[in-house]
């Protein structure tokens, strides 16, 4: 199930060495569940709990998105 929050905040960027780095914020007082899907069709999924900051750094990708 999609849920929506207003405590929780992402943003993306790809470095100048081409790669995409995510970084997820947390501010709610529960856990929170992220999908991320590659262009390769891998998924991989991160758990963050709550009060939590994350930071993901993935090779460049024009197809990756953050669902």
């Amino acid at each position: 199930k999609t849920k929506t929050l207003s405590n929780f905040h992402r943003t993306a960027f790809v470095t100048p060495d081409n790669r995409v780095v995510m970084q997820f914020m947390n501010r709610d007082n529960s856990e929170v569940t992220v999908s991320v899907k590659q262009t390769d069709s891998k998924t991989f999924t991160l758990s963050l709990p709550a009060h939590s900051m994350q930071t993901v750094i993935l090779p460049a990708s024009t197809a990756t998105k953050i669902m």
